[in-house]
């Protein structure tokens, strides 16, 4: 949903594409995205005016795209990436100043709008980003190890961590491991995805 909460930015299928859809009175409005035709990872400026998204041409790499709303079309804002993936997301910093990508070797990197030089951060690639810190100079990343998943906080400037907190299933019974984690800005509040798989073992007599 836009900050100003008057659209919500969706990807829709058949055929592929971006659509504004308003929370009150209005009609829904398609995007002009130009060539492509992948979309994913949608999201708002700070402004309510412009969407960030990660989007590819049929049969080429992805990338970072912003947009304005008003006539705009599809800018480039970052090199070839590697796909998001289902947690990996939320591109744009909340100020509106930096989009992070992982590049194709899965490297973390700040990529500035103002054109500078982008930064390599110090992500691992087994971490998942969670969010960006409300001060937009800080992440925070989740990293698996074992049954247990483990949270932290990490300033991008100097790569320094805090744990912030470990997550264990409650019913490690069935489990298939904990999937994902979100958690606010401020790391206040955070959910957590756990899969289980239970099954049943019945003895069959009399067979012939």
């Amino acid at each position: 949903m836009s900050p100003d909460q008057k659209w919500v930015l969706a990807v829709t299928n058949s055929p592929n594409q971006l659509e504004l859809l308003p929370t009150g009175i209005g009609e829904p409005r398609t995007l002009e995205t130009a060539a492509l035709s992948d979309f994913t990872d949608p999201g708002w400026f700070p402004d309510s005016k412009r969407v960030v998204f990660a989007g590819r041409e049929s049969g080429k790499r992805w990338r970072i795209y912003a947009q304005d709303l008003v006539g705009g079309k599809p800018i480039p804002i970052s090199p070839e990436i590697n796909l998001p993936g289902a947690y990996d997301n939320n591109p744009l910093s909340p100020d509106g100043k930096f989009v992070w990508a992982r590049d194709l070797e899965k490297n973390a990197w700040l990529y500035p709008l103002d054109g500078s030089t982008p930064r390599q951060i110090p992500i691992k690639p087994a971490d998942v980003w969670l969010n960006w810190g409300a001060d937009s100079r800080s992440a925070y990343v989740s990293h698996i190890e074992g049954d247990v998943l483990r949270c932290y906080r990490i300033e991008l400037s100097s790569g320094d961590q805090r744990l912030v907190r470990e997550v264990v299933a409650p019913d490690r019974l069935g489990g298939t491991g904990t999937l994902g984690m979100k958690t606010t800005p401020n790391g206040d509040a955070y959910a957590y995805s756990h899969q289980t798989a239970l099954s049943q073992l019945y003895l069959v007599t009399g067979l012939k």
